[in-house]
């Protein structure tokens, strides 16, 4: 009986170990705002967690001389089913991919859960702490990576045959990549310009809408920047 009861605080201890990676990893997540934060990434882990205990220790019962198991096929299931709500974090806005990194965390700790369900307490740990380093230390807004961002970019602007031309010369300027834009006329004589562009790091919009406003056909110009 003793022994039956040392077994299942150990199991204890790895569901609560497992749980307790995911709320660390899910709270990085969280604070930056990502949709997938403590619950859900605690929940996966805790799962992972369980589900690899139940594949390892959960048949023990009906083993014998004339049945054997494979212990690993119900854990590798994880694998796949995480691909499902690892998906539901990814979104396609404007012409730029979001949710990668999260999708890429959540798969992560169901690695993290299964490793710890194992009885692997040294690289579930170990994987929970790389993780947090790489994601407080790259993150995008992070003062030691820095990546260009994606934005749209609307101009109102009086009819001109060289009014693309002039955009384009500011933004040339300050090293502003034009991806794609699209022109349709708005009202009678104006035009509704519609741009995706790439700013660099540090850029300075002030002195963006500055030079646009020197533009005379410009009316109009909204930038979203998040």
């Amino acid at each position: 009986m003793q022994a039956f009861w040392l077994e299942q605080l150990n199991f204890l201890i790895r569901l609560v170990i497992a749980a307790l990676c995911g709320v660390l990893i899910g709270y990085e997540r969280e604070s930056n705002l990502k949709l997938a934060g403590i619950r859900t990434h605690s929940i996966v882990a805790l799962a992972a967690s369980l589900i690899t205990i139940i594949s390892k220790y959960g048949f023990n019962d009906v083993l014998g001389t004339y049945i054997s198991l494979d212990p690993s096929r119900i854990a590798a299931g994880i694998v796949t089913a995480i691909g499902f709500l690892g998906a539901g974090v990814i979104f396609t806005r404007k012409m730029s991919v979001s949710g990668l990194t999260t999708s890429a965390g959540l798969w992560a700790t169901v690695g993290i859960g299964m490793a710890i369900g194992a009885g692997m307490y040294v690289p579930g740990i170990i994987c929970t702490v790389l993780i947090l380093i790489m994601q407080f230390f790259f993150q995008r807004n992070s003062h030691i990576l820095k990546s260009p961002t994606v934005e749209k970019v609307v101009i109102h602007a009086s009819e001109n045959d060289d009014i693309v031309a002039l955009i384009n010369k500011v933004f040339v300027s300050h090293r502003i990549k034009i991806i794609n834009f699209t022109i349709s006329r708005f009202h009678e004589e104006e035009l509704e310009i519609k741009l995706y562009v790439t700013f660099p790091e540090h850029c300075d919009m002030t002195q963006i809408l500055t030079l646009m406003k020197e533009i005379p056909e410009i009316l109009s110009i909204d930038i979203s920047l998040d």
